[in-house]
């Protein structure tokens, strides 16, 4: 386990979304406001999305679909961390939501699965997990789709980059001797099968994988530059979206 080195002031446990200290209000207006612009996003897409002329009731079939869909994602992470010298670090539990879309190409069973999401990561340090080193995230996840011809449920396929913004959080982190210090955008690789329900729910699981690092570790503190490496998050995710 990490034995991690606080001040003298004394800690607190606080709920799970919010495990770590604001360092000052404009931490909590920035989320605030992020989470209230997700939830419009995702508003004024369902409105967009009921207000479209209805078709014919004709039987729907997995090669007569609408184009474009908007819709609403949510699921849990389960995130860990791996470095080029090893880490003895726990799992951090996280949640993930925000507004989705689904782009059908001009081809079979093929579309482009596009999101913006609320995302949490983090490097672990048991002892019922109140000083974990956690941070948010805004993900913009890109992927390539396969959905196999199923008429009612179908399963899918797939993968594509994703990129992430580090929104709040404390930017360093002291434990022990190591200094852990955030990186404020890092990029990943998910790999996602799941199954569609009648064309409206999705159920998925996606490995996100770290390409660049999320975390530098500098053992013996911030004064040994030269001996500092990288830490890379790596996140099971667990999805539901349902789609307009």
């Amino acid at each position: 386990m990490i034995q991690t080195i606080r001040g003298g002031g004394p800690t607190h446990s606080l709920p799970l979304l919010y495990a770590y200290p604001f360092n000052d209000r404009d931490k909590m207006k920035k989320t605030s406001m992020i989470l209230a612009v997700l939830l419009l996003l995702t508003t004024v897409m369902g409105e967009a999305q009921s207000r479209r002329p209805r078709q014919s009731q004709r039987r729907t079939t997995y090669s007569r679909v609408q184009p474009v869909r908007f819709g609403l994602k949510a699921g849990l992470n389960l995130a860990n961390v791996s470095a080029k010298y090893g880490i003895d670090a726990d799992q951090v539990v996280g949640v993930h939501f925000g507004p989705t879309m689904e782009i059908h190409l001009p081809a079979p069973g093929l579309y482009v699965d596009g999101a913006l999401l609320f995302s949490q990561r983090g490097i672990g340090e048991g002892y019922g997990h109140n000083r974990d080193f956690r941070n948010d995230y805004i993900d913009l996840p890109m992927s390539l789709k396969f959905r196999f011809p199923f008429p009612s449920t179908a399963p899918f396929i797939a993968m594509g980059p994703s990129l992430s913004f580090r929104l709040t959080g404390d930017k360093n982190h002291y434990a022990g001797t190591m200094v852990y210090s955030a990186r404020n955008v890092a990029t990943s690789w998910n790999f996602t099968g799941g199954i569609d329900i009648m064309r409206t729910v999705q159920l998925s699981l996606t490995y996100n994988l770290g390409i660049t690092d999320y975390y530098r570790a500098f053992p013996g503190g911030f004064r040994n530059g030269a001996g500092a490496y990288g830490v890379r998050s790596n996140t099971w995710m667990f999805s539901a979206a349902v789609l307009f």
